[in-house]
């Protein structure tokens, strides 16, 4: 009989996943030493809610690091990065356990901390990822990866740490791979009528598109109209649905065997009456607004929720989290929808952000497959380049006009060289409910100066501690450094080099106008371009602060004395610039003749009453929406009507004020009202400027300093 006492046995077990080789123990930590790795096993390029974080978001891509070996590995000090270059990429600053033959996920979206990266992955073609070592040696990569077939679907090794790359029918992140895998997407379900506005029930049918494969058949359409994401366990499709009231169709075709789409929505919107406004109209899943936890529009319970804001108790909605929304808008003139994609939606705001009726903000995106809006949202900037925009509830002015900041803007907006953000109101539904009446507005932020200059090589601030949005502080911290010197030591040459005066001049008459004192320590943004010449301007942003809101300013409130009063940072560039004869000079010149031009009160009421009349057929059932019958029973037309003359007789009596502010501290001479009227004999359209300022009409009402100057041109 032989020896068996030193005979090696090897034992092969056969798994789902692969074949294991267990050797005795002695062999088997010199194995681990020899082979174990740490593999990219799979990744998403496109996450629309696949994989929901720890910091409670949707990141925008991920990647599952898979450890084929017996013993936990903690990847800190290690880098991952879309090239060769390990120093591009983020370095694991923290612990981070990959567990013995299990999974860790690192998520791609930006937010550089932790096991979040500093950047996301590309949906195109071409991509790369590296998994580097803490000597810097690549452990693993993925090149030239393919484009994404769609939002949702991830590609990955058929087998953990296998050689063979495929697109999963069903992703499996932080579980063993080894599901069905396909290169074909299905398309959605063609419907028999697109969304729209209409004044009684619709009917829908829904059928297959051409061309799908033979198995797939109308038992593989699903649909929902709870404005979840259809599955396999929602409706199968099998005859004409009749929709009655408001509300959002989804659908999709799911195989087992195929890539899956997301699903094709379309708003029915019933109303009785015809619509006012354009309407928007946003659906998405209702636990994203609602769930206790992640819900971006409830305050939640606390788990993850913020404090801030006006509010003491910690808020969902105090969160930027974005969650994803099918975006609609019909314009007035169109009964069907203009725009139908998917993108993503946040609450924005301050304060506002505790209102009952929320201010948001939309977002194209590349990776959901359209990454800007094709549509003219604001009429009076067609051709822009939209990346993201407001849908506002008018701020401090919610319970109020709901329309202050859009009016002060458009004073001076679409008439003089100023940053303002545009302004289109419209009905809102909100997952099928009327959600009342909010403004589609321009951000103040890179996708601004990206829709309105055409360029993204920016540096952009946000108020004076120097908030950096994109770029760099580098320009920034050189005009700080100037303003932080004494007045007599400030080189003026280079720092009126440095700022668009005229721009400048601009937004500060216009703030120090309305009175509003939400500025300059808040509400300021600046940018510049990457440019040898390039110049600081300034973005208008939030002035419903302004026009006696609340009677928080009276009407004679000397706001220009508000803006000099001290020399904080947010005062220091104004305070420097009226130091100089020739900055002060056009500065309040430019002052008198606007107040007798555009911020004349037959101009601004103009502007007020045009966006009153476009309000009121739809006013009253949005007063009705938000009102708390109990404690608001006030809040009806006769308020809102209330609310708007007192704005208006605000301005009516302002520029007197004005006048005398500027007399006495520009210590000029007597005020002294002065008209221009052109003579009824004269032909054509003649354009008229004082002192280098065109008048938007050949008239002017009203004042200049005794003493001064006047410099009077005709042309036509």
């Amino acid at each position: 009989m032989k020896n068996e006492k030193n005979k090696t046995k090897i034992y092969i077990f056969a798994t789902m996943k692969k074949y294991f080789i267990l050797f005795p123990a002695v062999c088997i930590a010199l194995t681990q030493s020899l082979s174990a790795k740490i593999w990219i096993n799979e990744f998403m390029q496109s996450n629309i809610d696949w994989v929901r974080d720890d910091l409670q978001e949707f990141p925008d891509s991920w990647v599952e690091l898979y450890n084929d070996s017996g013993q936990d590995v903690d990847i800190q000090d290690w880098y991952i990065a879309e090239t060769q270059d390990y120093s591009q990429g983020w370095k694991f600053n923290q612990p981070a356990l990959v567990p013995a033959q299990g999974y860790i996920l690192v998520y791609c979206d930006k937010a550089a901390s932790g096991l979040h990266t500093s950047f996301h992955l590309d949906s195109g073609n071409g991509g790369s990822i590296y998994l580097f070592d803490t000597d810097k040696n690549v452990i693993d990569s993925v090149t030239f990866i393919p484009k994404q077939p769609a939002p949702n679907i991830s590609r990955g090794r058929t087998i953990d740490g296998g050689p063979v790359w495929e697109n999963f029918v069903m992703s499996s992140p932080n579980q063993p791979n080894g599901g069905k895998f396909s290169d074909r997407v299905l398309e959605n379900p063609v419907f028999s009528q697109p969304g729209g506005i209409f004044k009684d029930s619709v009917r829908v049918s829904l059928s297959l598109p051409a061309n799908l494969p033979a198995e797939v058949t109308m038992l593989n359409i699903h649909y929902t109209l709870d404005h979840s994401e259809p599955t396999v366990d929602s409706p199968v499709y099998s005859e004409e649905l009749i929709i009655p009231e408001t509300a959002v169709l989804k659908a999709k075709i799911i195989h087992p065997d195929y890539l899956t789409n997301r699903s094709q929505a379309h708003s029915y919107i019933i109303v009785s009456k015809d619509m006012e406004l354009p309407v928007i109209s946003i659906s998405l899943d209702e636990s994203y607004l609602w769930d206790e936890e992640f819900g971006i529009y409830c305050q939640g319970n606390g788990v993850y929720g913020k404090e801030g804001n006006g509010v003491d108790y910690k808020a969902n909605w105090n969160n930027d989290w974005r969650r994803p929304v099918n975006f609609e808008y019909f314009p007035l003139q169109n009964k069907g929808a203009v725009l139908n994609q998917l993108g993503e939606m946040r609450i924005s705001g301050g304060w506002s952000r505790a209102s009952v009726q929320k201010p948001l903000i939309i977002y194209g995106h590349k990776r959901f497959g359209i990454k800007n809006f094709d549509h003219d949202l604001f009429n009076e900037k067609p051709g822009q380049d939209i990346r993201s925009f407001m849908i506002r509830n008018s701020g401090n002015d919610f319970f109020s006009t709901h329309f202050r900041d859009a009016a002060i803007q458009l004073f001076m907006g679409r008439k003089v060289d100023v940053d303002y953000q545009e302004y289109q109101p419209a009905i809102f539904y909100l997952n099928g409910k009327y959600w009342g009446i909010q403004n589609l507005r321009e951000r103040s932020n890179e996708d601004f100066v990206l829709a309105n200059y055409g360029t993204e090589d920016i540096d952009l601030i946000e108020n004076w501690w120097g908030d950096l949005k994109t770029g760099d502080l580098a320009d920034w911290y050189r005009l700080m450094s100037e303003l932080w010197k004494s007045l007599n030591q400030i080189n003026y040459q280079w720092l009126m080099d440095q700022i668009d005066i005229n721009e400048y001049i601009n937004y500060m008459i216009l703030e120090i106008y309305v009175s509003n004192t939400d500025f300059p320590h808040n509400n300021m943004v600046m940018w510049k371009p990457k440019t040898t010449a390039g110049k600081w301007r300034f973005i208008l942003k939030d002035l419903d602060h302004g026009l006696g809101i609340w009677e928080a300013n009276p009407v004679d409130h000397n706001a220009l004395q508000y803006n000099m009063e001290n020399n904080d940072d947010e005062r220091k560039l104004f305070r420097a610039l009226l130091s100089q004869d020739s900055f002060k000079k056009e500065f309040y010149s430019r002052f008198a003749i606007y107040l007798g031009d555009i911020l004349h009160y037959n101009a601004t009421s103009q502007i007020m009453d045009s966006i009153q009349q476009m309000l009121e057929p739809v006013m009253e059932n949005h007063l009705l929406r938000w009102r708390d019958e109990e404690t608001q029973w006030w809040m009806n037309m006769d308020f809102w009507h209330n609310e708007i003359n007192l704005m208006k007789n605000w301005c009516q009596e302002r520029n007197a004020h004005v006048y005398t502010h500027l007399k006495e501290f520009f210590d000029l001479g007597t005020v002294m009202a002065m008209t221009l009227e052109t003579s009824p004999d004269l032909k054509g359209s003649p354009v008229v400027s004082i002192n280098g300022i065109t008048l938007q009409k050949p008239v002017f009402a009203g004042s200049y300093f005794q003493g001064e100057t006047i410099r009077l041109r005709l042309e036509g």
